[in-house]
């Protein structure tokens, strides 16, 4: 498993996944860090295949045969693991799939009237990419899909992803508030801007949202409420509830360079 925490480490991996350099890739990050976003942008050219949610296995064979009759070299994304895995027809499908040869025999073995027999079988270089929130690897069915794969574990500082957040989101004041304690969470996603400014959008309380999705100690929101309520330092130790030690302590923190 290869390790990364840089958001341009991870549009490294997929630029070449997107050449057709790497037949399998897995990116394994916890939900909401823009993965999916950035696998669509990145592929966008290529007009991958994107599947996710529950499949039947004769569903998912047939959209894969339908996309490998346009192109044997198209390119594969399946954005919910689990969707795929319910199944053990399923399962068998895309190890064929994403097997290390450059070339691909794909068979559908179970019984139906609603495929040929010369429609049960076909040949494919296709590349696949997997997306997920979890690897479990005590799964034989999954460990057995990994070791066909790269996998990339996406696991950014909230440091990282506040400065990706800062390439395209606009309201500033929501952006600065996230940055006040970026540098003592491990919590932060880009769906916390983005359900903060629906909450600020609509005149409801979006700074408890972050704070609550952060989890941040309440604190440090509280010594934050304090510098805009009162003027002095002294008044702001005097009303602070965990005293002067405790005050200086969080101070220090939250003004250190991140």
């Amino acid at each position: 498993m290869i390790e990364i925490t840089k958001y341009a480490e991870l549009k490294e991996y997929i630029t070449a996944f997107s050449k057709k350099q790497i037949n399998f890739l897995t990116i394994l990050s916890r939900g909401g860090l823009g993965k999916t976003s950035l696998v669509e942008d990145i592929l966008a050219e290529e007009s991958p295949l994107f599947l996710n949610g529950h499949l039947t296995p004769l569903a998912f064979f047939k959209i894969l045969k339908s996309e490998n009759d346009i192109d044997n070299s198209f390119i594969l994304v399946v954005d919910d693991i689990d969707g795929i895995l319910h199944n053990d027809t399923n399962v068998a499908i895309l190890k064929a799939v994403c097997d290390t040869k450059d070339k691909k025999t794909v068979k559908y073995t179970s019984t139906t009237r609603l495929l040929s027999e010369s429609d049960k079988e076909f040949q494919t270089r296709c590349k696949t990419i997997l997306l997920t929130n979890k690897l479990n690897v005590g799964d034989d069915d999954l460990a057995a899909l990994v070791t066909r794969a790269n996998v990339v574990n996406f696991n950014p500082p909230d440091i990282e992803i506040l400065s990706f957040l800062k390439t395209f989101a606009k309201d500033k004041e929501i952006i600065k508030y996230i940055e006040t304690y970026a540098k003592i969470s491990k919590k932060l996603n880009l769906r916390v801007y983005a359900r903060a400014l629906e909450l600020k959008n609509s005149n409801l309380n979006w700074k408890q949202e972050v704070l609550n999705s952060m989890e941040v100690n309440p604190t440090y929101a509280e010594f934050d409420e304090l510098k805009s309520k009162y003027k002095t330092e002294k008044e702001r130790i005097t009303n602070f509830s965990l005293g002067r030690a405790s005050y200086f302590r969080i101070k220090k923190i939250l003004n250190s360079k991140m």
